[in-house]
């Protein structure tokens, strides 16, 4: 070689790259899935829509792209972001405008441009994802939070912008491409119309933020409460250097992002626990806000679902029975979350939180019997207010849902003891005794048994899927909220009291 001087040149990078989605098996299968859907659709835009030309070539053109992507290709790739954003657009403002000269079938079956803007949409997500992945490869994890807490900011701007601006714009176009659509919204005009949805996309924000501040509120309890500490005195401050955390770091989610998951004083680590469980708690609250309180009660059984629903006739013009029953289960959820992160800590949990919060679900219906939407025993009548709702059946109802909520929770706890279950899945039978009493208390005895159920299938599940062994206790929390998410449906196979 001499004195040859050999450079070594990067590879250039190949058209079609490994993506986040498709680094687990669930991502191959639904990337081949969009991958074939996409080229269907294609195929029958090219076979029967050729009388409309424009339409039939973004069509076609779409289904290239998304096809091209559910691959792989351009992964990581700002254009990439930017085309899939530009197909969404134009598929979506295709299927407003209403095509037409095209068979009628083409437009309203699975291979609509609706079908094609959902599609490349979950493709536009997938896009973000990985140019983040891109960027955030040879940064410090300090600088990636920090530009993680922007785009957080980013995210809910878009959102905001989407549903409160977008969203009117999108029924006008409908609207006008479907004159005999039945979507009027009381003849609002477009600026009317923007208004109404900016004041309900603020409400529901506002939902989030009283979840995230919960949650908040809840990495507290958990962290002070089995160390006999106080939980309503006393600031925030660093586990590291003991230095109070200021009013502008403590905001839920944010603060943590723009800190670097570090601590301004000292520079010490802060656990991703804190804005994880933040998260979690607004997630739960947004969940059931749009579950049980803007549908109606749409989740809750045996009860009416309201005629008038949304955020105006629910939250503005208040319906207090659906709000009060809206809060007190999102209290039963994240009080069982505060239960979950003790135990997952190693801690038994304190005898003064389970006395406080059986005592205040027992005596919760017997101030506002409205909270009673199952009543004890068959014998007592459904649809009489008078006889579901007079104290004796309130007190009947806790008496009923405590014992029955222990008993399963006995049941289960007999159950973990005869299975070959994991150290850190065998929970102190004391602690299972009473979160199962706790759910019956504010749920109803028959809630608490359709609980068991949902707990021991999930668990078998998760043992099933992982061994168990990543698990702990958290399953506990996500069959409760499967129970509960699905509470009005699984009710209509057990027989009606």
């Amino acid at each position: 070689m001499g004195g040859t001087d050999i450079r070594t040149t990067p590879a250039e990078p190949r058209l079609v790259r490994p993506t986040l989605l498709r680094a687990c098996l669930a991502g191959e299968y639904l990337s081949l899935g969009i991958l074939c859907f996409s080229a269907a659709i294609g195929l029958l835009w090219l076979l029967f829509g050729t009388a409309s030309p424009v339409a039939s070539a973004v069509m076609i053109t779409g289904c290239c792209w998304t096809a091209f992507r559910a691959v792989g290709g351009m992964a990581g790739e700002f254009r990439a972001g930017w085309v899939s954003a530009c197909v969404t657009a134009m598929t979506l403002l295709l299927w407003l405008s209403a095509v037409r000269d095209v068979p009628a079938w083409l437009v309203a079956s699975w291979a609509s441009p609706a079908t094609l803007a959902l599609l490349s949409a979950v493709l536009f997500c997938c896009d973000v994802l990985d140019i983040r992945h891109v960027q955030n490869q040879h940064i410090a994890p300090e600088l990636r939070r920090r530009r993680d807490g922007l785009r957080v900011v980013l995210v809910v701007c878009g959102l905001f912008t989407l549903w409160g601006v977008g969203l009117p714009i999108a029924t006008e176009l409908y609207r006008q491409g479907h004159p005999d659509s039945a979507v009027q919204l009381e003849r609002m005009t477009l600026p009317q119309h923007i208004g109404f949805r900016c004041g309900e996309a603020f409400v529901t924000l506002c939902f989030f933020i009283l979840g995230a501040n919960i949650g908040s509120f809840l990495n507290v309890v958990a962290w002070r409460l089995p160390q006999g500490r106080s939980i309503v005195s006393g600031d925030s401050c660093c586990p590291g250097c003991g230095k109070s955390i200021s009013r502008r770091d403590n905001v839920p989610i944010l603060g943590w992002l723009w800190l670097g998951g570090r601590c301004r004083s000292c520079q010490s680590a802060i656990s991703s626990r804190y804005p994880k469980v933040e998260a979690l708690t607004g997630g739960i609250f947004l969940l059931f806000y749009f579950l049980q309180l803007i549908s109606g009660g749409a989740a809750l059984p045996l009860r009416t679902i309201n005629l008038y629903r949304g955020v105006l006739w629910t939250v503005m013009f208040a319906k207090w029975d659906l709000i009060g029953l809206y809060l007190y289960h999102c209290f039963m959820l994240a009080t069982v979350l505060a239960a979950v992160l003790m135990i997952h800590d190693r801690y038994r949990l304190p005898r003064r939180l389970q006395l406080f919060t059986l005592t205040l679900a027992a005596i919760s219906p017997l101030l506002f019997p409205t909270l009673i939407l199952i009543p004890a025993f068959p014998a007592i009548p459904t649809g009489s207010y008078s006889a579901t709702h007079a104290p004796p059946a309130c007190l009947l109802f806790s008496l009923a849902g405590l014992t029955g909520g222990a008993a399963a929770g006995q049941l289960f706890s007999w159950f973990s003891q005869r299975t070959r279950m994991p150290s850190e899945q065998r929970l102190p039978a004391g602690d299972l005794k009473w979160m199962f009493a706790f759910v019956g208390a504010v749920l109803g005895w028959q809630s608490a048994a359709t609980f068991l159920v949902f707990a021991l299938a999930l668990l078998l599940f998760c043992r099933w899927l992982t061994d168990g062994s990543r698990w702990g206790p958290a399953w506990l929390l996500a069959a409760l909220l499967l129970h509960h998410a699905t509470w009005r449906l699984h009710w209509i196979w057990i027989p009606t009291m």
